[in-house]
């Protein structure tokens, strides 16, 4: 090959790959997601969360030797609830707002999210607060997934 194609093709290169890293950068890009997509992507999240979750809570039974929330005891329970089950709910605001709330629909997004952060945190202070009763803190973040349309998330 003789230096003047060498070149010819170098330029050429240089240029493609140029231009291939020009544009891209359109508001499209940025856009949110649809109600629709949203719900989609974000009942994929927490199904997964929840599998996650479900698998965790079964491995720590394994391990402690016990078929029951009963057979752990009040300290078992405690350390079931604040150091396996609650770790992955509390994560999952964090993978739902990563997906971007879609246009319009922020504040009942945000309003789900206080839901919810409320409901970690009476958890984080009465841990037995999810086991000992009909009623769980989670009651209110699921309603108000449920209403927006959720199938799956915040389901506890």
């Amino acid at each position: 090959m003789n230096k003047q194609v060498f070149i010819f093709v170098f330029a050429a290169l240089i240029i493609a790959l140029a231009a291939a890293g020009c544009g891209g950068s359109s508001d499209d890009e940025t856009s949110s997601l649809t109600k629709a997509q949203f719900i989609k992507q974000g009942d994929a999240v927490c199904k997964e969360v929840e599998e996650k979750r479900g698998k965790a809570i079964g491995d720590f039974y394994d391990k402690e030797e016990a078929r029951s929330a009963q057979e752990l005891g009040a300290k078992g329970q405690e350390k079931l609830v604040l150091e396996v089950a609650l770790p992955p709910v509390k994560g999952l605001e964090g993978e739902l707002e990563a997906l971007g709330a879609p246009e319009g629909d922020e504040s009942e997004i945000e309003a789900m999210f206080k839901a919810l952060d409320q409901a970690i945190a009476e958890v984080e202070k009465n841990p037995n607060s999810v086991l000992a009763s009909a009623e769980s803190p989670f009651d209110k973040p699921g309603e108000l997934a449920t209403k927006y349309g959720f199938e799956t998330c915040l389901q506890y």
